[in-house]
């Protein structure tokens, strides 16, 4: 069990340093155009900014869910690697538990 906590403690340091990385690249990004950005027109380049930071957080979350996936095949959680990547989607989409559990003996 101390193992398992362990290992979902891990994943979640992980992710979070995976974000705050993220995060980082996205503001230098930022400095890079603000002059750009600055001038006008400004309402398009707004757009664009959100529509760029919408899919920059959906790209974060999917190499966030693809490592809970890969991590949960590789100890033998779920039988198939698409089963452990099922899960690792539902998990982060929803906040009850998710239809599809993993052995117990696997349970994180």
């Amino acid at each position: 069990m101390l193992l398992q906590i362990a290992l979902g403690s891990g994943l979640l340091v992980l992710n979070v340093i995976l974000m705050a990385l993220a995060a980082l690249v996205l503001e230098s990004a930022f400095r890079t155009v603000h002059p750009w950005l600055i001038a006008p027109p400004q309402r398009p380049k707004l757009v664009l900014m959100l529509v760029a930071v919408g899919l920059w957080v959906l790209g974060v979350i999917t190499v966030g869910v693809w490592i809970w996936a890969l991590s949960l095949h590789l100890v033998g959680a779920f039988g198939t690697f698409e089963e452990a990547v099922y899960f690792s989607v539902v998990a982060f989409s929803k906040v009850p538990k998710a239809p599809t559990r993993c052995r117990d003996s696997a349970q994180i």
